[in-house]
C-alpha cells in the first residue's frame, strides 16, 4: 500500500470537468461521496433538501482555529424524543466539528435558513472561513453509550480494555509520531468486527472487518493521507460501532484467507 490518495466516486449529476479539491462532499440520501464538486453543487443540495438525510463537508487537512482543528461541517435532519417517546424536536441541525487537545467537540445551531447554511458551507470551502459561533450550542463527544458493548483498544498487540475517546486520539497521535505501528478498536465479543490503522503521519492504511447486511463477515482496506479521515472513522466506531461508508477507494479482501 502506497498511501496515495484515491478519488472518491462522484455523483452522476455532477459534471466531470470539476477539479478534485481538498474537501469531500457527501450526501446520505444518495450515498454520494465525492471530491469533485463546487459551491454550486453545495447550494443545490441544501436548497432542495426535503425532510431527512445528512450532508457533510469534510476538510481533508484540518483547519487550525482558536477552538481547535476544524475538520467537518454537517447539516442533518434529526428527531429527538422524550422519555415517554414523544417527539420533542424535529428539524435541521447544522454542526461544526473540531478536534482539540483533549477531545472531539462540535458547535450546533438549529433551523438555520437554507441560504445561511449554504453560505456557511461555501465560506468553509472557498475561503476556509467559519461563522461566529458565540450563540451556537457547544457539545462534547466523549462517552461510550451505556447500552452497547464497550470497545477495547489494541496498540502494537497490547490491549487496553478501559478507554475513552481521549485514549483513542492519543493512540493515533502516537502512531503518527512513529512511536507505534498499529492501532485497533474492537469489541471483546468479536461480534462487531474491528477497525485497524497502520502507517504514519500523512500515510495511513486502514482495515475494517465486520458483518454485511446478510450477516456475512467481510473485510475492506484503503490508504489515505488524511488524518482527519482516520480520526473520524475511529471516533464513529468507538461511539456508535459505525464503519466508514464503503466507496471505490476501498478494496475488499478475503477474510477467511487472511486469518488462516
Amino acid at each position: 500500500m502506497t498511501g496515495q490518495r484515491k478519488k472518491e466516486s462522484p455523483d452522476k449529476e455532477f459534471d466531470d470537468d470539476r477539479t478534485e479539491s481538498d474537501y469531500v462532499l457527501s450526501d446520505s440520501l444518495t450515498d454520494m461521496r465525492t471530491s469533485l464538486f463546487d459551491s454550486g453543487d453545495i447550494r443545490r443540495l441544501i436548497s432542495c433538501r426535503n425532510k431527512g438525510g445528512r450532508i457533510d463537508l469534510e476538510r481533508c487537512q484540518e483547519l487550525p482555529t482558536d477552538l481547535g482543528l476544524c475538520f467537518m461541517i454537517r447539516h442533518e435532519y434529526v428527531e429527538k424524543h422524550g422519555n415517554n417517546g414523544d417527539t420533542v424536536y424535529s428539524g435541521y441541525e447544522t454542526s461544526i466539528h473540531f478536534e482539540t487537545d483533549k477531545e472531539l467537540e462540535r458547535y450546533v445551531a438549529r433551523d438555520l435558513p437554507p441560504e445561511k447554511v449554504a453560505d456557511i458551507f461555501c465560506a468553509f470551502l472557498e475561503r476556509s472561513e467559519l461563522p461566529n459561533l458565540k450563540d451556537w450550542d457547544r457539545q462534547y463527544r466523549i462517552d461510550t453509550p451505556a447500552e452497547r458493548e464497550p470497545c477495547s483498544l489494541i496498540v502494537d498487540g497490547e490491549e487496553f480494555p478501559r478507554i475513552d475517546l481521549n485514549d483513542v486520539i492519543a493512540a493515533i497521535e502516537q502512531l503518527e509520531r512513529g512511536e507505534s505501528e498499529s492501532v485497533m478498536l474492537y469489541t471483546p465479543s468479536g461480534a462487531n468486527g474491528y477497525i485497524e490503522v497502520t502507517g504514519k503521519l500523512d500515510d495511513y492504511s486502514v482495515e475494517i472487518n465486520g458483518d454485511n447486511s446478510r450477516g456475512e463477515r467481510v473485510g475492506f482496506r484503503t490508504d489515505t493521507r488524511y488524518g482527519g479521515h482516520v480520526r473520524q472513522w475511529m471516533t464513529e466506531y468507538f461511539i456508535d460501532l459505525q464503519f466508514p461508508r464503503i466507496t471505490d477507494a476501498w478494496e475488499e479482501f478475503d477474510v477467511d484467507a487472511s486469518f488462516q
